[in-house]
């Protein structure tokens, strides 16, 4: 798919991409991952990394094209705290590209619920675009009511993942019958994975077959 021209300079080229030759140079692409929390790793090892060993995880799998940092934060940055919905539009047809070779189907597309406060404040939730776009072009079945907010939760930003996790403790609920089925969570950035982790385990303690995962991007403590 072409974009047209580049989301950080406005430069017009021909690619199916979202960052002009110049500015992909400042896209780091996950390469070096760990093997049970997909977080970028320097190590290879079979009990994770600094980020996840000991930790217990519940998904199945997960896949970030992109590390957050450079152009891909900047990006984001401008889509979540600008309240730019185009954006979010071009960076989730631009992220199902990147699935192409990933086996999706078949799989229920889901993604990280708003509370009504942070929806009303940001207008759109992000990861509920950017899962529309895969589920489209994937012709997946995209669930917007499985998962529900049901309190309102301090920004994950700031806090370690053990509070990030006690912040997370019952903020979630399960809305449908999810018994044997399969699930796709999609979400824009993962830091800690506290989110997705929560997410995933309320999924399997109803029922859930699988709960795999992919994000547009994946922080790292090596890149600011």
């Amino acid at each position: 798919m072409f974009y047209g021209s580049c989301l950080i300079c406005s430069s017009h080229f021909d690619s199916d991409s979202i960052f002009c030759e110049k500015c992909s140079r400042f896209a780091l692409e996950l390469v070096r991952k760990c093997c049970r929390c997909g977080g970028f790793s320097v190590v290879d090892g079979v009990n994770g990394c600094n980020l996840c060993a000991g930790r217990k995880i519940e998904f199945d799998s997960i896949f970030s094209p992109y590390i957050y940092s450079g152009s891909v934060s900047h990006v984001i940055s401008i889509m979540k705290y600008g309240k730019n919905r185009h954006y979010a539009s071009i960076i989730g047809d631009h992220f199902a590209d990147l699935l192409k070779n990933k086996k999706l189907s078949p799989k229920t597309v889901v993604f990280p619920p708003m509370g009504f406060i942070d929806k009303l404040k940001r207008t759109f939730n992000q990861s509920e675009i950017i899962a529309e776009k895969v589920a489209l072009k994937y012709h997946l079945e995209l669930e917007r009511n499985i998962i529900k907010k049901t309190r309102h939760t301090k920004p994950q930003a700031s806090l370690t993942y053990d509070k990030r996790l006690k912040n997370l403790e019952g903020a979630f609920q399960i809305r449908k019958n999810v018994k044997e089925k399969n699930f796709l969570l999609v979400d824009d950035v993962c830091t800690t994975f506290s989110t997705i982790n929560t997410i995933a385990e309320l999924l399997k303690k109803n029922g859930a077959r699988r709960v795999d995962v992919v994000t547009f991007a994946r922080t790292s403590p090596y890149f600011g």
